[in-house]
Parts: C-alpha cells; structure tokens; sequence
C-alpha cells in the first residue's frame, strides 16, 4: 500500500518544487 502512496506522490512532489524553484529564483534575484 505504501509503496503504490509513494510511487504517486513522489512524482506529484517533485512536480511542485520543480514549479516553485524557478519562482524562488527569480525572488532571490529581484533581491
């Protein structure tokens, strides 16, 4: 159960930092 929770949400949580990285950068740039 446990191996098929983690094989959805690992992509999901990558897919969500991957989209806030370039956001961030683009605030530590601006400062």
């Amino acid at each position: 159960m446990y191996e098929i929770v983690t094989k959805i949400l690992v992509p999901i949580f990558v897919g969500i930092v991957l989209k806030l990285v370039p956001i961030w950068l683009e605030k530590q740039n601006e400062e």
